[in-house]
């Protein structure tokens, strides 16, 4: 968060958006519950976790909008950087877990290669 913090800072007029990609559901996966509904559910949860970021960026100058997209997290965060004009993407590495890491980065390294602009993988 530093780190684009001081990128936004040395760039007159930018902006942030924080990003909560998430898988897409399939079928077997919601049980019986309405596919709707947990769709619902799954963005009002990625926009929890993003609620953070926002207000700390907010407090300190930066404007930050939160977006939540649920497909392959790669191709998400690759596709809503374009669709916002951004000149470049910063990648948090995060997660409390090994494995949240371990897919985190992952999805880091194929934003590398899916983006034509330049990328900041972030530890």
């Amino acid at each position: 968060m530093e780190h684009a913090i001081r990128v936004a800072r040395e760039a007159l007029g930018a902006k942030a958006v924080a990003l909560n990609p998430g898988p897409s559901l399939v079928d077997w996966q919601t049980h019986g519950i309405e596919q709707d509904a947990m769709l619902a559910h799954l963005r009002q949860r990625g926009a929890e976790n993003c609620e953070a970021a926002r207000e700390y960026l907010e407090a300190v100058g930066v404007p930050c909008r939160v977006v939540v997209q649920l497909g392959e997290p790669a191709e998400e965060i690759v596709r809503e950087a374009l669709a916002n004009g951004c000149d470049r993407i910063i990648v948090g590495r995060g997660g409390h877990w090994a494995i949240a890491g371990f897919v985190l980065h992952s999805a880091a390294l194929k934003v590398t290669h899916l983006s034509e602009l330049p990328v900041t993988l972030v530890k």
